[in-house]
């Protein structure tokens, strides 16, 4: 229970730093998501149990931050939490490579989902620029940011379920 209640100011602080900090540091036109990152580093840590809730609360926050269709980011963090708990009984001895692995996936699926979403409303545009103007820095971004939100998010995960199996 203590991990529900201790998703609502991570989410919220992370959401804040990326609206407002993150959304100002850009490398060409590309974003960080560091409200993925979060949920990424929270899912693959071994002791945590409610990952589910934490990717409904970060798909509510990126609805309401970004542009993209209601369901958008339901459909891209719902794919990402299967994948999470797919890989996380297999893989779960190597937490930093299936970080950056979920890094890259996660990434990739946001933006074809983005433009995907784009093409159906009727926008016209080039792949090709898209790809290296976007894509590819929003990638090299993410994994820049993936290893110190791992560190964070994992003392965190640490502190919240230790404290979780005193009580």
């Amino acid at each position: 229970m203590i991990e529900i209640i201790v998703s609502f100011p991570v989410l919220i602080i992370s959401m804040i730093l990326e609206a407002t900090v993150f959304s100002r540091i850009q490398i060409l036109s590309g974003n960080a998501n560091l409200v993925m990152l979060v949920l990424i580093a929270w899912s693959i840590h071994s002791a945590t149990r409610y990952s589910w809730f934490w990717f409904l609360s970060g798909a509510l926050i990126m609805t309401y931050l970004s542009a993209l269709p209601l369901y958008g980011y339901f459909v891209i963090f719902g794919v990402l939490w299967a994948i999470i708990a797919f890989l996380k009984r297999r893989l779960w001895q190597m937490p930093m490579i299936l970080m950056l692995f979920l890094t890259i996936f996660g990434t990739l699926l946001e933006n074809f989902f983005s433009i995907g979403a784009l093409y159906l409303q009727g926008a016209a545009f080039s792949i090709r620029e898209i790809l290296t103007v976007i894509t590819i820095p929003s990638l090299i971004f993410n994994l820049l940011l993936a290893i110190p939100v791992f560190g964070i998010i994992n003392d965190i995960a640490d502190t919240v379920c230790a404290r979780g199996e005193i009580e």
